[in-house]
């Protein structure tokens, strides 16, 4: 269960409520959220997120412990490896995780590298659930084990990344699949809920079969993310990027996505002894809400990321390749961090792309492409596309076969549980 919280806006009120979702309030809600009378929240609840809405502080944000990592991942959008140079103390990060919580963040994430590589990793993850803070940790499992597990609050949700089943070797280095599931496997019989997901490439589209048919024997929950040119995935795109020849292996991986996908509302309850309306912290669901609403993407506008060293960024995806940075926090309060990030991504916002004849765009489907930095590496602008290659064809495909096993209704439903 996540831990209730709210703050206020110009508008009224964003609040996270228990069961994971994350909600817009008109001011008539104070009294009910102030005491938690979630029934009668319901009639206060904003259908959308108002056009002209400016986000006093991010819903979300990612705060990397380290850039030091084990593996060596073909498509690690934030090149890990070696440690950054001059990385935040301990006690640098408890303050840190203190400003994030008076900020008013609804919830964060931390990440690396491989953030149970830093030695104070549970005296960190402590003190975040300590002082009130959503925590989800995302993981490559390495670390697991009975001494780390006895040192975290049970409550803590891991996100591990499996990358196929012979692939994953392959595209993770020193780390096997039968490893990374037997770490699963032990976090789970520790109490802990633990989420999978997948990123989609060359190297293990031809397993995805297969590993939705271990995701669906285990009862546990894989996510399905596109693969974006950003990182070390860009430098290998040469291997990684889909092409034409892999349409039927694509098509198939969907067919079986479709056959698993109806599953995910009742893997989040059982993962997490209760009903998830939002897939935290798979937040695109809420993010995309907010998107269609004001036409901002969830970058520097509801999202914030900060690098080890404090460096700030719109997301994670500006942070691996230097675009954007929005200042330091040893430097800089939260506050004037955040207005530099919403500055800084006014001119790459979602309406701002240039989609005109697009047919993603003109069949009215999302589109998870209109990043900065993706049109940036493939065309030199901020604003102008970042779905390479084939992937328009393939979102196209994807939309619909879904729509045609699922309906325009299911494959809606399913975007609260699977950023696919």
């Amino acid at each position: 269960m996540y831990k209730q919280q709210f703050r206020e806006e110009d508008f009224g009120y964003i609040a996270a409520l228990s069961d994971g979702s994350i909600s817009p309030y008109a001011k008539g809600a104070a009294h009910a959220l102030v005491d938690w009378r979630e029934a009668e929240l319901a009639q206060h609840r904003l259908g959308k997120l108002p056009a002209d809405a400016r986000l006093r502080a991010p819903i979300f944000m990612t705060l990397e412990l380290t850039l030091r990592c084990n593996l060596t991942c073909t498509h690690c959008y934030i090149s890990a490896g070696d440690a950054r140079e001059n990385e935040l103390s301990t006690g640098e990060y408890k303050d840190l995780l203190d400003r994030i919580r008076d900020f008013g963040v609804l919830h964060i994430f931390l990440t690396g590298g491989e953030p149970t590589m830093r030695a104070d990793f549970a005296e960190l993850l402590c003190h975040a659930h300590d002082i009130g803070l959503n925590v989800n940790v995302d993981t490559n499992g390495t670390g697991f084990s009975r001494r780390l597990f006895g040192s975290i609050p049970d409550t803590t949700t891991f996100v591990v990344s499996v990358d196929g089943i012979d692939a994953h070797k392959k595209i993770r280095g020193n780390q096997s699949f039968a490893q990374v599931t037997r770490r699963i496997s032990a976090a789970r019989a520790a109490g802990f809920p633990v989420l999978t997901n997948t990123t989609v490439n060359k190297v293990n589209l031809r397993d995805l079969v297969a590993l939705y048919d271990w995701a669906e024997r285990e009862r546990i929950v894989l996510v399905s993310l596109d693969l974006y040119n950003v990182g070390q995935a860009d430098k290998n795109s040469s291997f990684l990027f889909l092409d034409h020849d892999d349409i039927p292996s694509y098509a198939d991986y969907i067919d079986r996505k479709v056959q698993y996908d109806p599953l995910l509302p009742e893997l989040f309850e059982e993962t997490f002894g209760g009903p998830r309306v939002y897939s935290n912290p798979f937040f695109y669901s809420f993010s995309e809400e907010c998107i269609r609403a004001t036409g901002q993407n969830y970058q520097g506008n509801y999202f914030l990321y900060v690098a080890a060293n404090g460096d700030a960024y719109p997301d994670n995806y500006y942070a691996g390749e230097s675009l954007y940075p929005c200042g330091n926090i040893r430097e800089l309060g939260l506050p004037q961090i955040w207005e530099r990030a919403r500055e800084l991504v006014s001119d790459s916002n979602y309406t701002s792309f240039n989609c005109a004849g697009c047919p993603i765009h003109e069949n009215g489907y999302f589109c998870d492409f209109k990043s900065a930095v993706m049109s940036m590496n493939l065309y030199g602008t901020v604003n102008e596309c970042g779905a390479y290659g084939i992937m328009k064809e393939l979102i196209l495909l994807r939309e619909q076969r879904q729509r045609a096993a699922l309906g325009s209704a299911g494959t809606e439903l399913l975007r609260l549980y699977d950023n696919y």
